[in-house]
C-alpha cells in the first residue's frame, strides 16, 4: 500500500521561528510555509536551504482564511521570490487577479503551481468542484486544491468523489466534521493532506497534528 502523504502547514511569522519549527518536524512529506503570517521580511533562501523536504509557498488572503492584507502586487512578488529561491510549489487562489501571469512566472522558474479555492461558509457540490477544477486547469494549475466547510458529515462525500475522478489533486473540508475528509482524502486519490506541527500551530479549523494523522494511518496499516 502507498503511504498517504502529509504536508505540514507552518505559520512563518519570522524566519527564526519558521526555521525552528522546520528543524523539529519529524519527516514530513511536504512543508507549506504560510507567508501571510509573516511579521518581518522573511529570508526565503535560508528557509529553502534549511530542508530537503519539498516546500510550498502561499500567502493566503482573508477571503480564503488567511492573513495577507498588504496588496496583491506585493503578494505576487513574494510568491515569485519563493519560486526563484527554489521552492517546489506556489499556491495561489483562483480568483487572484494575476493568476495567469503568476502561472507563467512560476513555470518559467521550474516550479509547480497549486491553484486553490476555499469556501469558508459551505461545502461545494461535486459539480462546483468539477467546475473549479476545469477553471484552475485552464489557467495552468499543476495541482487543483478545493477546500470547503462542512455542516454535516455527508458533505465530505463530494470532495472524496472528486478525488476518485481526478486523482492527484487536493480536496477536503474544514471544521470538526471535515476531519474524515482530511484523513481519507489521500486514500481516495488526493495528492496529499495537511496537518499542523503542533496543537497550537494549526492554521485552519479541523487541522490535525502530523502525529495524530500518522497515528490514524498507523491504525489503518499504513505505518509500522
Amino acid at each position: 500500500m502507498t503511504r498517504p502523504r502529509i504536508c505540514v502547514a507552518v505559520p512563518a511569522t519570522t524566519t527564526a521561528d519558521a526555521l525552528e519549527t522546520i528543524r523539529h518536524l519529524e519527516e514530513p512529506d511536504l512543508i507549506e510555509l504560510r507567508l501571510d503570517y509573516t511579521l518581518e521580511a522573511l529570508n526565503l533562501r535560508a528557509l529553502r536551504k534549511s530542508t530537503d523536504v519539498p516546500l510550498i509557498a502561499t500567502a493566503r488572503l482573508p477571503s480564503h482564511g488567511g492573513r495577507w492584507v498588504r496588496g496583491e502586487d506585493k503578494r505576487r512578488a513574494l510568491l515569485r521570490s519563493a519560486a526563484s529561491e527554489g521552492f517546489d510549489y506556489v499556491d495561489a487562489e483562483i480568483d487572484s487577479y494575476s493568476i495567469g501571469e503568476l502561472a507563467t512566472e512560476v513555470h518559467a522558474a521550474g516550479v509547480k503551481l497549486i491553484v486553490s479555492r476555499h469556501y469558508l461558509d459551505r461545502a461545494p457540490s461535486l459539480n462546483e468542484i468539477m467546475e473549479k477544477h476545469m477553471e484552475a486547469k485552464g489557467v495552468g494549475a499543476d495541482v487543483v486544491k478545493v477546500v470547503g466547510s462542512v455542516s454535516s458529515p455527508a458533505d465530505n462525500l463530494s470532495c472524496l468523489e472528486y478525488l476518485g475522478r481526478e486523482p492527484g489533486n487536493v480536496c477536503f473540508n474544514m471544521g470538526p466534521l471535515g476531519v474524515p475528509s482530511r484523513v481519507l482524502s489521500p486514500l481516495m486519490g488526493g495528492r496529499w493532506t495537511y496537518a499542523s506541527a503542533s496543537d497550537e500551530g494549526w492554521v485552519a479549523p479541523g487541522q490535525l497534528t502530523i502525529e495524530a494523522l500518522r497515528e490514524a494511518y498507523r491504525l489503518m496499516g499504513f505505518y509500522d
